[in-house]
This record gives C-alpha cells, sequence and structure tokens, in this order.
C-alpha cells in the first residue's frame, strides 16, 4: 500500500525531476516490472527520474545507469 501512496504523490507533484531510493526493494520480478512501468510513464510526461537501486535485476528497467565503486574511499562513476 505504501507504494501506491508513493506512486500518488509523485504523479501529482509538480517538480520535474524526482529521486527514488530503492523502489524495487522486496518486490518481486512482476512487482519490479510494474514500478519501471509507472517510472516509465512519468519519464513520457517529461519528468527526470534519478533510482538509487542496489537489485541487478532492476538494471534492465532502466536506459542508463551509473555504477559507483569504492576506490580508496572515492566514490567513482563507472
Amino acid at each position: 500500500m505504501l507504494l501506491l501512496s508513493s506512486e500518488a504523490v509523485i504523479a501529482k507533484s509538480n517538480s520535474s525531476v524526482v529521486g527514488i531510493d530503492e523502489p524495487s526493494r522486496g518486490l518481486n520480478n512482476y512487482e519490479m516490472y510494474k514500478v519501471a512501468q509507472f517510472l516509465t510513464e512519468l519519464v513520457k510526461e517529461g519528468k527526470t527520474i534519478i533510482v538509487i537501486d542496489h537489485e541487478e535485476a532492476a538494471f534492465k528497467y532502466f536506459t542508463k545507469h551509473i555504477e559507483l565503486q569504492n576506490k580508496n574511499n572515492i566514490l567513482e562513476g563507472v
């Protein structure tokens, strides 16, 4: 239910940039797909979506991703 509430808040937001932390955490593949569909609709409406996620299974749903690696306490994008 929390996810549906979050979707309602995001969809009504006037912000052009939306940041989401781990939207796929604890979700099965179908649920991840549904979240990705929702986010895709937001992109079609002109919003920029920034997602922070650690689930490799979710990566396939995004057109671009930056993987951060810790090298000597400095995060580098790959």
